[in-house]
């Protein structure tokens, strides 16, 4: 009777801790060296300041929104402008960033793009204005 419950029991044990380990390991945080980077990068895109408004996933579940307030070699700091609680968040714990506002680059993109258009608006008024006289 030992035997008939030993053999079963042994590979469910077994076959448990297969199933359990590659589980834990795919929920391990992603701190390879490229990773990182990525991060750093998307980071230093972003830059600083209050127009820099992100939310940022973080791999213990977390999520922290705000801007980022400044940018160091290992880490960067987001402050919550409702609450103003600072949190310093090294980059391998980030899972995920994104920006909750333009910035940068982007921001003087549509800048250009709206006086682009008003311009051409008024040009098309005053031309339809003067063509009908």
């Amino acid at each position: 009777m030992f035997k008939e419950f030993t053999a079963p029991s042994l590979a469910i044990l077994v076959v448990n801790f297969v199933c359990m380990t590659s589980v834990a390991a795919t929920q391990q945080p992603s701190t390879d060296a490229r990773t990182i980077e990525r991060v750093k990068a998307r980071v230093a895109q972003i830059s600083t300041g209050s127009d820099a408004r992100v939310e940022v996933r973080l791999y213990d579940g977390r999520k922290v929104k705000g801007y980022i307030y400044k940018i160091e070699t290992d880490s960067f700091t987001v402050i919550d402008e409702g609450t103003g609680v600072v949190t310093n968040i090294a980059y391998s714990q980030v899972q995920k960033i994104k920006t909750l506002a333009l910035s940068g680059d982007k921001k003087q993109v549509v800048k250009i793009l709206v006086m682009v258009g008003v311009a051409a608006g008024l040009i098309l008024g005053l031309g339809y204005l003067t063509g009908k006289n």
